[in-house]
C-alpha cells in the first residue's frame, strides 16, 4: 500500500465517523529558501489545526516547545526551536479572515492580511488511492500556484494562508517547486495550538495593520542597525550600542541565507 493510497484511506475513515470537530492535518513542507544555493533543498513539517470553522498553520517546532510549556517543563536555550520557515498563520473560515504573525526585531506582530485569494478551478483531475483530487490555480504573493483539493474532506482550508476551495488542500505547490506542501498525516486533536505559549516566553505579540508591518519590515530588511536602535530608543531598553552592532549583523547574515521567502 503506498504511502498516499493509505494517507486517503485513513482520511475516509476519519471523515466517514462522527469524530472529534478537531482535526490535525500534518504537512511535509520542502523548500529551497536561498535563491543562490537552490540545490539546498530543506524538508520541515507543519500542523494545520482545524476547530468550528477556525485554524492555525504552524511549525511543528513549536508544537514541541507548546508541549513543555503545557506540561510545566522548564526550558533552556536548546528547547527554544530556531526552524528555517517560521510561517504562522490563523484563518477564521467564516469570516474569511486571515492573519499571520512575525517576528521582526524583539517582538512578535500579528497583521490581519486584506489581500484577497481568488482561485480558478480547472477540469483536471487524478486520482490518488480510491480518492480523487481537483486542480486549481491561483496567484498569490508574487508566486503562480497550483492546488490539488479533495472534497472528500469538507473543510475549506489549506496550508499557510490557502484556503476558499470547496475541500481541504492535499497538494500545492509553486511553478518552481521552490515551496512545494504535501499532506502527510490527519489525526484527530483534544486541544488546537495556542499562541499563549509563546506569551509565557515573555514574547509578546502585538496587534499591527499590514501597511505600516511591510513599512516596518522593509526597515529591518534594508537596515536592521537603525531598526534595533529605533525600538530601543523608543521603548528606553538598556542594551550597549556594541551588542546591538553585533545582533544586526547577525539579522543581515540570517537574511542573506533566506532571500527566497515564499511571498517574493
Amino acid at each position: 500500500m503506498n504511502f498516499f493510497f493509505k494517507l486517503l484511506f485513513l482520511v475516509t475513515i476519519v471523515f466517514s465517523t462522527k469524530a472529534a470537530c478537531q482535526h490535525r492535518f500534518t504537512y511535509e513542507v520542502i523548500f529551497k529558501i536561498d535563491s543562490t544555493n537552490l540545490a539546498n533543498e530543506q524538508t520541515e513539517f507543519f500542523n494545520l489545526d482545524y476547530m468550528e470553522g477556525k485554524s492555525i498553520f504552524y511549525n511543528e517546532a513549536f508544537a514541541r516547545l507548546d508541549s513543555i510549556i503545557s506540561n510545566g517543563g522548564s526550558l533552556n536555550r536548546s528547547d527554544v526551536p530556531s526552524p528555517q520557515l517560521d510561517l504562522l498563520v490563523t484563518k477564521d473560515l467564516r469570516t474569511k479572515e486571515v492573519s499571520f504573525v512575525e517576528l521582526l526585531g524583539f517582538t512578535s506582530y500579528a497583521i490581519k492580511d486584506p489581500r484577497p485569494l481568488n482561485w480558478k478551478i480547472v477540469p483536471e483531475t487524478k486520482t490518488v488511492g480510491n480518492q480523487q483530487l481537483q486542480k486549481a490555480l491561483a496567484t498569490f504573493g508574487g508566486r503562480n500556484w497550483t492546488g490539488w483539493f479533495t472534497t472528500e474532506i469538507n473543510i475549506s482550508d489549506g496550508p499557510y494562508k490557502f484556503h476558499g476551495l470547496p475541500g481541504l488542500i492535499v497538494e500545492l505547490h509553486d511553478e518552481k517547486s521552490h515551496y512545494v506542501f504535501q499532506l502527510s498525516k490527519i489525526s484527530s486533536i483534544a486541544t488546537a495550538f495556542n499562541l499563549k505559549s509563546f506569551e509565557k516566553l515573555g514574547i509578546k505579540t502585538l496587534s499591527l495593520d499590514y501597511p505600516r508591518f511591510l513599512a516596518l519590515r522593509k526597515v529591518y530588511q534594508e537596515n536592521p542597525e537603525k531598526f534595533y536602535f529605533d525600538i530601543i530608543n523608543a521603548t528606553g531598553m538598556k542594551i550597549e550600542s556594541q551588542e546591538i552592532k553585533m545582533i544586526s549583523s547577525q539579522s543581515k547574515l540570517r537574511q542573506s541565507k533566506r532571500n527566497n521567502l515564499i511571498e517574493l
